[in-house]
């Protein structure tokens, strides 16, 4: 028996435990459903169980993520078209008590790919759990775990963030053709020192697995986080937080990829007037990380030290540069970050959300010293009629990579002298994205969607440069 379907085993037998757990409780006490209908979705309060279902239709013109013929730098790439079809059902558990809140949802998730070659079938498993205990009007506990076993890879961007369909690295597609697991769990201790103040400890372990391939090898890690925030109150129209967290990554099968981080933050969120709030974080990441293997392998038998070769057209015996080898060196980047978001709801029935993020950091790669990430966004609700609403989101992100990329070269036959030729310097990708949904509720628990998806990405880095066209339609029911 592999050791996913030991895994899946056992994941059923909690599944069910907690099911049948569930039951009981919910026969034995009297649940207290308003005390906590801040944690449950409107559509699921004063409901134990429900149901829902999401199917979708799609067609997109390029699920190869390619270039396509004559698209942009470097050599043609073709795109592959397909029809392609979603089944996303899903079940969710709420049980309040007076003090207790205790929540169970699972999705199973099935896309179909017509055309794609190869493989026809991403499956994915989103098990999450919640649990809150109010101990008293001052002091709470909040439990929350997410675990997914998905086939194949999410995008993995600067800092392995899970945003989206495929593994990414510099915006490049890797596609692996294994599955993955990744379980969160995040644990906060509120206490209200006083009515204006309000102080969390917080918790969090990520656990990122690949079964196998290379996917494996670069991207598994665990990562323990602890931390504190405080929050207070200083007028009816601002809120003010702090806070400090420091993490640990440590990656299983990558040498010299270990790092240490000291997050220090502050922020606010300020009403100005009736129709407008702000919303705005910044801080420093102190990160402390040791530098990748700065050699090349795979020359001669022995490692060579990349730094001592020359560029083309000049070269070195191999002989030369054999020794000493130089191994992962520590890095400390004080690497500063800002979030803000401006949200209005002057406009009748609408309600606009404008966006700005800035990430320095020094980055994994192990070319490049540091990188900057800018993402700019714009998301719009609008209720066009009492059953019409129109989402719309557009977002560009601009990766900036300070530093060299080289290649080693070797002469052949003889393979006697080396040099290293220069790919990309100060590289930078560009992605937009582009959304547009509309939904229409048919009855009060059946919904119908009709969209639109676009995403260009132009990169400086091989095989990043692509576009991409989502048309779907389809419904949602929450039974």
């Amino acid at each position: 028996m592999s050791v996913m379907s030991r895994t899946w085993k056992n994941i059923l037998r909690i599944m069910v435990s907690l099911l049948v757990l569930l039951l009981i409780a919910a026969n034995s006490i009297q649940s207290v459903y308003a005390a906590f209908d801040q944690l449950i979705p409107q559509r699921q309060r004063g409901k134990f169980f429900t149901p829902s279902i999401r199917m979708r239709g799609q067609y997109s013109d390029n699920v190869s993520f390619k270039r396509g013929i004559g698209g942009g730098r470097g050599p043609a790439q073709e795109k592959i078209e397909s029809m392609v079809n979603f089944f996303e059902p899903k079940v969710s558990f709420r049980l309040p008590f007076d003090q207790t809140f205790v929540s169970l949802d699972y999705k199973y998730s099935l896309a179909y790919f017509w055309s794609r070659p190869f493989d026809n079938e991403d499956v994915a498993h989103d098990l999450n759990f919640r649990f809150r205990h109010d101990f008293s009007q001052r002091l709470s506990l909040d439990v929350q775990n997410d675990y997914v076993n998905q086939q194949a890879g999410k995008i993995i961007r600067s800092g392995h963030a899970f945003v989206g369909e495929e593994i990414i690295r510099r915006n490049t597609i890797i596609r692996n053709q294994g599955d993955f697991e990744r379980n969160s769990l995040d644990v906060a201790l509120k206490y209200d020192i006083f009515r204006y103040l309000y102080l969390t400890f917080k918790y969090g372990n990520e656990i990122l697995d690949f079964d196998s391939g290379s996917a494996s090898r670069t991207f598994d890690y665990v990562e323990n986080r602890v931390g504190f925030e405080t929050s207070y109150i200083l007028n009816k129209d601002t809120l003010l937080i702090a806070g400090y967290r420091f993490s640990n990554r440590e990656f299983a099968k990558r040498a010299n990829a270990d790092y240490d981080s000291h997050l220090l933050f502050g922020g606010m969120n300020y009403r100005l007037g009736k129709f407008f709030t702000l919303d705005g974080t910044g801080g420093v990441d102190f990160r402390k990380m040791e530098a990748p293997f700065r050699g090349f392998t795979g020359v001669t038998t022995q490692d060579v030290d990349f730094d001592t070769i020359p560029e083309t057209p000049a070269a070195v015996p191999i002989s030369d540069v054999r020794s000493p080898v130089k191994l992962g060196t520590t890095k400390i980047g004080k690497n500063p970050y800002v979030d803000l978001r401006l949200t209005s709801n002057y406009f009748r029935n609408m309600v606009i959300t404008l966006g700005y993020r800035l990430l320095t950091t020094i980055t994994e790669q192990e070319n490049f010293t540091d990188a900057d990430i800018h993402v700019s966004s714009v998301q719009v609700s609008y209720r066009i009629m009492p059953k019409v609403t129109l989402d719309f989101s557009m977002s560009y992100t601009i990766d900036n990579y300070e530093g060299k990329r080289y290649v080693a070269e070797v002469n052949q036959p003889a393979r006697t002298h080396i040099a290293k030729r220069l790919v990309n310097e100060d590289p930078a990708s560009k992605v937009f994205r582009l959304g547009a949904v509309v939904s229409y509720q048919v009855t009060p628990w059946l919904f119908y969607e009709l969209g639109y998806k676009r995403t260009d990405s132009d990169s400086d880095f091989n095989n990043s440069t692509w576009e991409r066209n989502d048309y779907f339609t389809g419904i949602n029911a929450i039974f």
